[in-house]
């Protein structure tokens, strides 16, 4: 069994297209399975009711996207060392490179979102895991989501 760890979505807003969440596996022997990710609406005065499309994505020769936070991985066991990933919450500038698989995916604004895999999504090294809504939400009030990522590195 390899080390989990979690990474906080705190307070994003979705004004329009945003990377959601992302993993890049820098060059060392750690693999990431992704194992779940959550979604859940914190707006105090409510969006519009709508279908948000989301999308899950693995890029090779990949470039994160900027604009957003780069929060610490938490080890879900305090005695583990640091992830092995360099993670992106919130990303405003698209992240790059050649698609090697894609997934799409959706939530309702009301019900949120907890996603947990139920097939073996493995970002290899040098890969890069993208959660990304890609469009605009609609109406004057866009929807603001608390959340998560978590994700298990193989082969430290």
């Amino acid at each position: 069994m390899g080390r989990i760890y979690t990474a906080p979505i705190k307070e994003l807003s979705i004004a329009g297209p945003v990377d959601l969440a992302s993993i890049y596996m820098n060059s060392n022997n750690a693999v990431a399975r992704i194992r779940r990710i959550w979604l859940a609406l914190t707006n105090t005065t409510l969006p519009t009711a709508q279908q948000l499309e989301m999308l899950l994505s693995l890029y090779s020769a990949a470039t994160q996207g900027s604009g957003g936070t780069t929060p610490t991985p938490n080890p879900e066991d305090p005695g583990d060392s640091a992830s092995s990933a360099t993670l992106h919450v919130g990303d405003t500038v698209a992240s790059s490179g050649t698609l090697a698989w894609q997934w799409p995916d959706g939530m309702y604004v009301f019900t949120g979102r907890d996603l947990v895999l139920s097939f073996d999504l493995v970002v290899p090294k040098t890969y890069l895991f993208v959660f990304r809504c890609p469009s605009t939400p609609t109406g004057a009030t866009p929807p603001i989501v608390n959340g998560g990522v978590e994700w298990e590195e193989i082969g430290k």
